[in-house]
């Protein structure tokens, strides 16, 4: 009951005040057109998620997302990250991750994911000496970023 008292009261506030994080859009508009699945894994509970994807229009850049009441362990545990590539039919290894916050980078890493982070106003001064790479932006990162191998 508290849960779901919560939750709506999440809905009530966040209803027409949920904003994209600058260059998000650019950033899976990009993952887009270079033919990559995207999957979202978030700590927060479907209810919530499912309202701030549909709100904020996510789900046109996403096939799939998982929450953190649909896994076992919630982050930091890996669960939620290992359930989104079962679900988008991949190896974790074959799987990237934007994160932010030193919780989910240790649970992307955990699963056997490369992560990427821009930390958030809240998580900027969290330890994220794992990652694979750090920027203040979404749309900073290129597809570069991302290869394992070096393209010459």
């Amino acid at each position: 009951k508290v849960r779901q008292e919560k939750a709506q009261r999440f809905v009530e506030l966040a209803q027409g005040n949920l904003k994209w994080m600058p260059g998000a859009r650019e950033f899976l508009a990009q993952v887009r057109e270079w033919g990559w699945d995207c999957g979202v894994g978030t700590g927060a509970h479907r209810s919530e998620s499912d309202f701030i994807i549909n709100e904020c229009g996510i789900s046109e850049y996403v096939n799939v997302w998982v929450s953190g009441d649909e896994v076992p362990k919630n982050k930091p545990h890996p669960d939620v990250f290992l359930k989104v590539a079962e679900k988008l039919g991949r190896n974790p290894q074959e799987c990237i991750v934007m994160e932010n916050s030193s919780m989910g980078l240790k649970a992307a890493s955990e699963a056997g994911m490369r992560c990427f982070v821009v930390p958030s106003r809240f998580t900027l001064q969290q330890d994220f000496s794992g990652a694979a790479k750090q920027s203040s932006r979404l749309d900073e990162f290129k597809r570069m970023d991302f290869e394992t191998e070096p393209i010459l």
